[in-house]
């Protein structure tokens, strides 16, 4: 079986606002990691997050999709650099597969309908500054209404997770990441805001290992105190229960002065 050799989650815009007076150290909070997802060595890094209707807009609502390429040009919105990275088939098709076996049926995007954007190529930037580490980006619509429920989203964390256990060879090392958030309003009334108090509390239950309690909100919940960006926490629930167990996490960083309550952290994975 293959092991899970780390597992993060991190906000995924990189854009300056008026509030932001550092933006020298934010740089060097994306950075730090990035280092910590390269001291991990993975063969494969399963990247958790949504399209923000570049690709996926005009109508299209999938809930859930496996992108399925040997490489991966990125969209290039955000000033994300327009360059290919390496993907991993076997990786992604054997998690289609399985997922369907399991009565998931996700899609599969391959590159020629599908190029990644900010929320997957900005954390990639600095996870892979040389572009050579492969990685298979995992789209849970969180952009569309409905948006998948907690409860499933949970359910479909848990069957990744034993895809990688049970499926994957032994030796193969994975890292498992959940991308966006925290809160922030976009394109509605609150836009430019972010709840720190509701950002904190989330951060203190990854830290103390206490996954239960964000299994336990409901995405009425989440929209009402963080917006409907601070949705994206789904992607950092996924990677908890798709890695863990997680016994805690370690704060990175939580920057609430810009556009979003931008945030990071490593979690550590039970022994």
């Amino acid at each position: 079986m293959a092991e899970v050799v780390g597992a993060f989650a991190v906000s995924h815009i990189m854009f300056n606002s008026f509030r932001a007076e550092e933006p020298e150290l934010v740089y060097e909070s994306y950075s730090e990691i990035g280092r910590r997802v390269q001291a991990a060595d993975p063969d494969v890094v399963l990247m958790i997050s949504g399209d923000h209707l570049l690709n996926l807009g005009g109508g299209i609502h999938i809930p859930f999709a496996v992108g399925v390429s040997d490489s991966w040009e990125a969209f290039g919105d955000m000033g994300v650099p327009v360059r290919e990275r390496p993907g991993h088939r076997d990786f992604a098709e054997g998690l289609s597969a399985f997922l369907a076996e399991n009565r998931v049926d996700a899609a599969r995007l391959e590159s020629e309908a599908f190029r990644p954007d900010h929320g997957y190529m900005c954390p990639m930037l600095f996870n892979d500054p040389d572009h050579e580490m492969p990685f298979v980006p995992f789209h849970v619509s969180g952009s569309l209404e409905p948006v998948p429920s907690l409860s499933r989203c949970i359910e479909v964390a848990e069957l990744i997770g034993r895809y990688v256990r049970e499926v994957r060879p032994a030796g193969e090392r994975v890292v498992i990441e959940g991308t966006g958030g925290l809160s922030h309003w976009l394109m509605m009334e609150g836009h430019g805001e972010v709840a720190e108090e509701f950002d904190n509390w989330v951060l203190e239950q990854f830290e103390s290992g206490n996954i239960a309690a964000l299994q336990a909100l409901t995405n009425a919940e989440i929209f009402e105190k963080s917006g409907n960006g601070g949705l994206e926490v789904l992607y950092w629930i996924m990677a908890a229960v798709a890695a863990g167990p997680i016994d805690s996490s370690d704060r990175i960083f939580y920057h609430p002065e810009w556009d979003t309550g931008l945030s990071a952290i490593e979690m550590k994975l039970a022994s």
